[in-house]
C-alpha cells in the first residue's frame, strides 16, 4: 500500500479565486515560504524590444525607420496619412485588420498609420506575415466554396498512420477517424454551424476553428494509453487510484487550472505503461509530472520548493529534477495532447449547455481520472461520455444528430463507457469508495455544487451502471 504523509490536504477557501493567493489566518496550514503565490514575489513578465523579423528576414517598419531608407520612395508621407480611407469590414481583408486574425498573436506596429503592415508574433520573437501566408488561401476558398464549405475543400487525405508508443503495441488509426463514429444516416446540410454566431468575433476563432478541432481528433490518437497497462508490473490500480485522488487535493491547494491535472494524470499513466516504477518512487513520479504539467500550461507555476514541502520533504529538489528529465527522456519530450476538458468545452458549446450542465460535465470528467478502467479511453470519448451522462442526469435532453456530427460519437458508441463513469461516480456517492477528493472538491458553492446529486440523480445512475 502507498503510503502518502501528506494526505490529509486542507480544501481550498470557495470564496477565493482559482490562481488567487492564500491568506494568512483562512484556516489552512501555512507552507513554509511566506506566501505560496505571492504576486510582489512574481517574476514580472520579461517584454521584447527588439523588433521582430518578418519571414523574408527584412525588419518591420517603425516610427524609427520610416524614412531613413531614401531609395523607398513608395511609402506615404506622414501629411497624406490623414486622407487613407478608414478601415471597415468591406475593405478590412485587404487592409491588414486585426479583425479576422488569430487570437492574441497578432501585433500591430507601432507608426501603423505609415506602413499599414501587421506581423504574427511567435514565441520566440519572429514574425511571420500573415497576408503572405494564409490570407490569399481563405480568401480564395471563400469566394470559391463559401465560408460554410472551407473545411471540405482543405480536407487532409485521409491515410493510414503508423502509432507506436515505447512499450506499447502498434496499432493502425486512420488520420480522420474515431473508434466509435458510425456513419451518419442523415444529411450534413441539416446540421447547423455553432460558428455562424462567431464570425464577427476574433477571439472565437471560427475561420479556423473546424480544422482545429479536426486536428485535435487525429492527435489525441498519437500517444495511446494501454488498457490494463499496469498488468504484470509492481504498481497496482489501487495504488494509482491512491495517487491520483491525492494529485487532485494537491491540485486544488495550489489553485492550477484543470488542464494541468488532465495533464499530470496523462504524463502519469504514459509513464507508468513504459518504465518500471518502485512503489517508493511512485510519489515522486506524480509530483513531478505535476511539476512539468505547470510549467507547460500555467501563467504563474509553483516553484519546485513548493512540491518538495507538499510531499513533506520527503523527496529533494534533485531527485525532482532527476525524475524529470527520466521522464522527458522516457516520452521523448512528446507531451503535447488534448485533453478531455478541451472538446468538453467545445461540445457544450454545440449542446448550448448551460453553466451548470457544463460543471456537472467538468465533475464527471475529473472522476474519470480516478478510474483505472477508463484511463485507456480516448479523452474526446470521455469528455462525450461525461456530458451525455450531465445532460440525462438534469433531463436537459438528449443526444441528437447534431451533437453526433460534432461529437463524433453515437449514443451505441458511448454505451460502455457511460456504464462505466456511471458506475465509478456511485462507488464515490455511496461511500463504498474512500477516495473523495473530486467529490468534495464539486461539492462546494465554487463550483456552484453540482457533485450533491440528489435522490433521484443517483437512482439514475444506478440504472445506467447496471445496465
Amino acid at each position: 500500500m502507498l503510503s502518502l504523509r501528506n494526505r490529509n490536504i486542507p480544501a481550498s477557501d470557495n470564496s477565493q479565486q482559482e490562481n488567487g493567493p492564500k491568506k494568512a489566518g483562512d484556516g489552512v496550514a501555512p507552507v513554509k515560504r511566506n506566501a505560496l503565490f505571492d504576486k510582489a514575489n512574481r517574476p514580472a513578465l520579461a517584454v521584447n524590444t527588439k523588433e521582430s523579423l518578418l519571414l523574408d528576414g527584412s525588419k518591420p517598419i517603425t516610427g524609427t525607420n520610416v524614412f531613413t531608407n531614401k531609395t523607398d520612395l513608395l511609402k506615404v508621407p506622414e501629411n497624406e496619412a490623414k486622407f487613407r480611407k478608414p478601415l471597415t469590414r468591406a475593405n478590412a481583408r485587404d487592409n491588414g485588420s486585426d479583425e479576422h486574425k488569430p487570437t492574441g498573436l497578432v501585433s500591430r506596429s507601432s507608426s501603423f498609420a505609415n506602413s499599414e503592415k501587421l506581423s504574427l508574433k511567435t514565441q520566440n520573437g519572429a514574425g511571420i506575415d500573415l497576408d503572405r501566408l494564409v490570407r490569399p488561401t481563405l480568401t480564395s476558398l471563400r469566394r470559391q466554396n463559401g465560408s460554410s464549405t472551407i473545411r471540405e475543400s482543405i480536407a487532409v487525405k485521409k491515410q493510414p498512420v503508423e502509432v507506436k508508443e515505447d512499450g506499447g503495441e502498434e496499432s493502425m488509426v486512420s488520420a480522420d477517424s474515431t473508434p466509435i463514429l458510425e456513419k451518419a444516416s442523415y444529411s450534413t446540410a441539416m446540421i447547423p454551424d455553432i460558428d455562424a454566431e462567431d464570425t464577427n468575433n476574433p477571439l472565437q476563432a471560427a475561420d479556423y476553428v473546424q480544422d482545429i478541432y479536426k486536428y485535435l481528433f487525429w492527435l489525441e490518437t498519437r500517444q495511446p494509453i494501454r488498457e490494463d497497462f499496469l498488468k504484470s508490473y509492481a504498481i497496482t490500480a489501487r495504488m494509482r487510484s491512491i495517487l491520483t485522488d491525492w494529485l487532485v487535493q494537491v491540485h486544488l491547494r495550489f489553485h492550477l487550472l484543470s488542464e494541468t491535472l488532465h495533464m499530470t494524470v496523462l504524463l502519469l499513466d504514459r509513464f507508468l505503461q513504459t518504465a518500471q516504477v518502485p512503489k517508493d518512487q511512485l510519489q515522486l513520479v506524480g509530483v513531478t509530472c505535476m511539476f512539468i504539467a505547470s510549467k507547460y500550461e500555467e501563467m504563474y507555476a509553483p516553484e519546485i520548493s513548493d512540491f518538495v514541502y507538499i510531499t513533506d520533504n520527503t523527496y529533494t529538489k534533485r531527485e525532482i529534477l532527476r525524475m524529470e528529465m527520466k521522464i522527458f527522456s522516457t516520452l521523448k519530450y512528446n507531451i503535447g495532447r488534448p485533453h478531455s476538458i478541451h472538446f468538453l468545452r467545445r461540445f457544450s458549446k454545440a449542446f448550448g449547455a448551460d453553466a451548470e450542465t457544463h460543471t456537472l460535465a467538468k465533475y464527471l470528467s475529473e472522476a474519470a481520472l480516478i478510474e483505472y478502467s477508463l484511463c485507456h479511453l480516448l479523452p474526446s470519448e470521455i469528455a462525450a461520455a461525461a456530458l451525455w451522462l450531465a445532460v440525462y442526469l438534469r433531463d436537459q435532453g438528449s443526444w441528437d444528430a447534431k451533437m453526433v456530427h460534432y461529437s463524433r460519437y453515437s449514443n451505441e458508441g458511448l454505451k460502455e463507457t457511460l456504464r462505466r463513469l456511471a458506475k465509478s461516480v456511485s462507488k464515490a456517492h455511496k461511500g463504498t469508495s474512500k477516495l473523495q477528493a473530486v467529490r468534495n472538491k464539486y461539492s462546494t458553492t465554487k463550483f456552484l455544487g453540482m457533485a450533491n446529486l440528489s435522490s433521484a440523480q443517483l437512482d439514475k445512475l444506478d440504472s445506467i451502471a447496471n445496465s
